[in-house]
C-alpha cells in the first residue's frame, strides 16, 4: 500500500497547515515528542514551500530518531535548487522565485518556483489567506522573463535591460505553498537593428498538472546603452514642466 503524504511547509504558512495532509516543522516537532512518532504507520514527509534546507535536513534527522520507517518518513526529494540570480537584479538572494532554469523545447523553458521564507514579499503580508498571494505569482512569471531573457535570448556578451510594455494576466486557480512549476514560450523575438529586442513572452505557472496563472508579455529588451539614453530624454521632458502643467504627449 503506497504511504500516505503530508507536506511540510515553513513557517510563514502556518494557516495552510491542516496537520492531516500539510505541517509545519514546529507542528511536526511537538507532535512527535508528544505522541512518540509523528503520525500514523505508512506515512512521508514532502517538502513544500517556505523551507531551508537546513531545516528539512534537521527534521528528517529528527524523524528518523524518533520514528520507524515504516510509520514515518522524510521523503529524499529535496534536493537544493539553484536560483536563477543572472537577469532577475536580485541583491538577495532570498527573494529570487526561480530556480533550475533550463531550456524545455524549442523556444521554451522550465523552472521550479521555490519560496524562500525570508523573502520580502512574506515578511509584511498576513492576510490570513491559505494560497499564495498573487503579487508574488506576478513576480515569479516577471523573475522568469527576465531570466530567460538574460541568460538565453540576449547576444552573447551583451548587457540588455527588460522593459515591460504591455501585460495580460490571468488567475485561473489558487496557488498553494506546494511544489510548482514555471514554464516560459517565447511567442515572438525581433531585433531592432541591437538597439532592443522585441519580444512577445508567455509565462505560466502551474500546480499538481494545472496551471494557476497565465502571464504574457509584450516587452523590450533594451540595450544598456541605449535604455540610458531614453531615460534621460524623458527625464528631461519629466523636469521641464512644474507640478501643474500638462505634457502633449504627440508633441
Amino acid at each position: 500500500m503506497a504511504a500516505r503524504r503530508i507536506y511540510l511547509v515553513g513557517e510563514p504558512f502556518e494557516c495552510f497547515a491542516d496537520g492531516d495532509r500539510v505541517t509545519t516543522p514546529k507542528r511536526l516537532s511537538a507532535d512527535m515528542e508528544a505522541r512518540g512518532n509523528g503520525a500514523d504507520s505508512g506515512v512521508e514527509l514532502l517538502p513544500g514551500q517556505g523551507l531551508l534546507e537546513a531545516d528539512y535536513a534537521e527534521l528528517s534527522q529528527e524523524v528518523a530518531h524518533h520514528c520507524r520507517p515504516r510509520d514515518l518518513r522524510a521523503s529524499s526529494q529535496w534536493r537544493e535548487s539553484v536560483p536563477a540570480t543572472i537577469g532577475t537584479y536580485k541583491d538577495n538572494v532570498a527573494n529570487v522565485l526561480v530556480s533550475d532554469l533550463r531550456q524545455s523545447g524549442d523556444k521554451e523553458f522550465t523552472a521550479e518556483l521555490v519560496i524562500h521564507p525570508h523573502n520580502v514579499m512574506l515578511i509584511d503580508r498576513d492576510n490570513g489567506a491559505r494560497h499564495v498571494a498573487g503579487m508574488l505569482e506576478v513576480e515569479a512569471c516577471l523573475q522568469m522573463a527576465m531570466a530567460v531573457t538574460a541568460q538565453y535570448l540576449s547576444p552573447p556578451g551583451s548587457e540588455y535591460a527588460f522593459v515591460t510594455s504591455t501585460t495580460t494576466i490571468n488567475f485561473l486557480a489558487f496557488l498553494f505553498p506546494l511544489p510548482a512549476t514555471l514554464t516560459l514560450l517565447v511567442n515572438g523575438m525581433g531585433d531592432a537593428d541591437g538597439k532592443y529586442l522585441e519580444l512577445d513572452l508567455l509565462t505560466t505557472i502551474s500546480q499538481s498538472g494545472r496551471p494557476t496563472m497565465t502571464m504574457e508579455f509584450r516587452s523590450r529588451a533594451f540595450d544598456v546603452a541605449v535604455l540610458r539614453a531614453t531615460e534621460r530624454s524623458q527625464l528631461d521632458r519629466a523636469l521641464a514642466f512644474g507640478p501643474d502643467e500638462t505634457d502633449d504627449p504627440s508633441i
